[in-house]
């Protein structure tokens, strides 16, 4: 074996059909000699690749094992934003009878709808739908609540004119 300025190994055999030089039984070549493979630790040689123009598989047993955090998913957390909505919603519909509950219902619903956006484009990182929906509907329902409760007033005082 001689070491080429390259950096490549060679074996001495320059035929590229012979199995050193990617004619051997496997697809794509034959990676367990040849210039792409380090012939003191039988590793690859870094910055090679193989005549099918993609890396040597491991064929020293098992495949490295994945790093930590690397291939698998983190965790879903839940969106603050949807957390907030919900809390929004939730002490805005008691409020609603002294009108306090409005501009919170009015923002547990717009937060909401902003949650949800957030959700959808963040492919999976984030969970809460469920607490943006409740928000939406309890601010809706504490804001319905609110406009029923001005208009039973409001045919009150207008009986006693």
């Amino acid at each position: 074996m001689t070491d080429t300025p390259g950096g490549d190994f060679t074996h001495g055999a320059s035929d590229p059909g012979s199995a050193h030089h990617g004619g051997g039984a496997a697809p794509g070549g034959d990676w367990s000699s040849g210039p792409h493979i380090d012939p003191a630790t039988g590793a690859p040689v870094p910055g090679h690749l193989g005549p099918d123009g993609l890396p040597p598989p491991y064929l020293d047993g098992p495949a490295p094992a994945a790093t930590p955090g690397i291939l698998r998913r983190a965790p879903q957390r839940n969106d603050s934003v949807a957390l907030g909505a919900i809390m929004c919603s939730a002490v805005g519909l008691p409020l609603v009878f002294c009108c306090l509950g409005v501009p919170l219902c009015a923002a547990g619903v717009l937060m909401g709808f902003f949650a949800q956006k957030r959700i959808r484009d963040s492919q999976g990182a984030l969970s809460g739908s469920t607490m943006a929906v409740l928000a939406i509907v309890i601010g809706a329902a504490g804001l319905a609540l609110f406009v029923l409760l001005v208009l039973s007033t409001a045919g009150r005082d207008l009986r006693r004119f």
